[in-house]
């Protein structure tokens, strides 16, 4: 009976070892929805200097609180994307012109919708560098955000916004624009 009595006090001691660390073993953080980021303005500039190429000022505000937060990518397409091809990746890459994720570096203190917090970026290529391709006058282009997490997740892509460079020099009267 001892015996007995030893063995299950042994064996409800080594059961119960351990250290609860009151932490969920899989992130809560990857459980929430990220937000979506949304573009408020998209503006074509056609440069009235014959050697300088087209580009477009993209608007967006930082509206990301997450913890883990760390910027937005910016997708540009010829096409209208669909949110699957962007999450999947057949859309193609992010638009990285330093090579490294994300496109836009914010932190969640930058969060705000106030006029005055506004940002503005300036999109010089269509594809970036190493190999940059411009962007060619009388043809749409697409623009869509998606918020970056320090643990790899991304938020659904926001909606898209598109406009062209038009410039009666350029294009003729039927082209993409129309």
């Amino acid at each position: 009976m001892r015996a007995f009595f030893k063995l299950t006090v042994a064996f409800s001691l080594l059961a119960g070892c351990g250290v609860n660390t009151d932490s969920p073993v899989y992130p809560i953080s990857s459980l929430l929805a990220i937000g979506a980021p949304t573009l408020v303005n998209l503006e074509p500039v056609a440069s009235t200097d014959p050697d300088v190429a087209p580009y477009f000022k993209v608007s967006y505000f930082v509206t990301n609180q997450e913890d883990e937060f760390i910027g937005y990518n910016l997708y540009v397409s010829k096409v209208l994307l669909s949110s699957e091809a962007i999450i999947t990746g057949t859309a193609g890459s992010p638009y990285l012109p330093d090579g490294l994720d994300p496109t836009f570096r914010h932190t969640n203190d930058e969060a705000s919708t106030l006029s005055t917090d506004l940002k503005t970026e300036t999109i010089s290529y269509f594809k970036p560098p190493p190999s940059p391709e411009h962007f060619q006058y009388c043809r749409v282009y697409y623009f869509a955000l998606r918020a970056v997490l320090l643990n790899g997740q991304y938020s659904q892509p926001g909606p898209q916004l598109s406009a062209c460079i038009t410039d009666a020099n350029h294009c003729p009267t039927s082209n993409d624009c129309n």
